[in-house]
């Protein structure tokens, strides 16, 4: 939430709306809401997000061990549609720091460290559009944000074909690299690193809806997510 430009508390939910017209909706727990009374909770989020016209789409984050255990159902319900099932994976950097032989052509290096930070950044969120959706994930403005207000908390790494020019070019321009990346989050007094990979949660995008308004599209889910406009 650190980034989002509105955050709302409503019962167990923080609705959050952040640049680019992206709304999101988290929460620690449902606090026992079922039946009747979780429907109830559902429809209002999805009139709160649909009544903004800041919001593009929205996506309601849920998780494997969420409860009730019909809270997808309900949800699609509500006219969303499940994406791909995501893992997310969390380890010490400690842990996983070793040396690592690298194939022949391709290099490492920190976003930034030709002095371009900007292309760098602009390139990899080329790169995971291309992979994964125009929506996925945060976007080039909130990126460069992050790891400029990070203190160096926040860093980017690339790995990249010798001679690509450029960390992402395959992905978008069929130059014959690729790149990926991930960000390491050090803790403020200099406690070990925690890498933190997503492989894909629960998503679920809603196909459009009247619940979303005529002529926009409907809300995400994840364990993935549910997404809707």
């Amino acid at each position: 939430m650190t980034h989002a430009l509105e955050v709302v508390e409503h019962g167990p939910l923080l609705w959050s709306v952040f640049p680019g017209g992206r709304g999101f909706v988290t929460y620690r727990d449902l606090g026992g809401l079922e039946g009747a009374d979780l429907d109830r909770l559902i429809a209002e989020t999805v009139a709160h997000f649909r009544d903004d016209p800041s919001v593009i789409r929205f996506e309601w984050k849920t998780r494997g061990h969420d409860l009730p255990t019909d809270l997808p159902d309900r949800l699609v319900a509500n006219g969303i549609l499940p994406m791909d099932v995501e893992t997310v994976m969390v380890g010490r950097a400690d842990a996983v720091a070793a040396p690592v032989d690298l194939p022949p052509g391709f290099v490492v290096r920190e976003a930034g460290s030709t002095g371009d930070l900007e292309g760098d950044v602009t390139r990899l969120t080329a790169l995971q559009h291309e992979a994964f959706g125009s929506d996925a994930g945060p976007s080039v403005e909130e990126t460069l944000a992050a790891v400029r207000g990070s203190a160096g908390a926040v860093r980017l790494w690339l790995a990249e074909t010798v001679g690509a020019g450029s960390a992402g070019a395959a992905g978008s321009a069929g130059a014959g690299g690729g790149s990926s990346a991930a960000a390491v989050a050090s803790d403020p007094d200099g406690a070990p690193a925690t890498v933190v990979a997503a492989a894909g949660s629960r998503s679920c995008r809603a196909r459009p809806s009247p619940v979303c308004g005529a002529g926009r599209r409907s809300p995400r889910i994840g364990g993935g997510g549910f997404t809707a406009p």
